[in-house]
């Protein structure tokens, strides 16, 4: 959530069509990262696209997943909103982010 809100308290970084692939304009698909606008960290797609795996745990047994995907209405696609999944569930919209220092 941090890093999505990139030092912003919205719900979102930017206006949700800018800066988010979600139900209204993904044209049902995933979309490369980088094509819409970064938040200001530099950071893409940090919102919509796909639902993004963290470290963050519900309980022993359900991780959590943040950012909404291409799915999604815009109410899900935010920076606080949070969905649980088994590690391991797979579907057509969550991935992951590779990070590196």
């Amino acid at each position: 959530e941090w890093a999505a809100r990139a030092g912003t308290t919205g719900a979102t970084y930017g206006i949700l069509n800018d800066i988010a692939w979600y139900s209204a304009d993904s044209e049902a698909k995933t979309h490369p990262v980088g094509k819409k606008e970064a938040n200001a960290w530099g950071l893409h797609d940090m919102l919509g696209n796909v639902w993004e795996w963290t470290s963050d745990a519900y309980d022993g047994r359900t991780k959590v997943l943040r950012g909404g995907s291409w799915v999604d209405d815009p109410r899900f696609v935010r920076a606080s909103y949070r969905f649980r999944g088994v590690p391991g569930d797979r579907d057509v919209d969550i991935g992951f982010r590779c990070a590196g220092d």
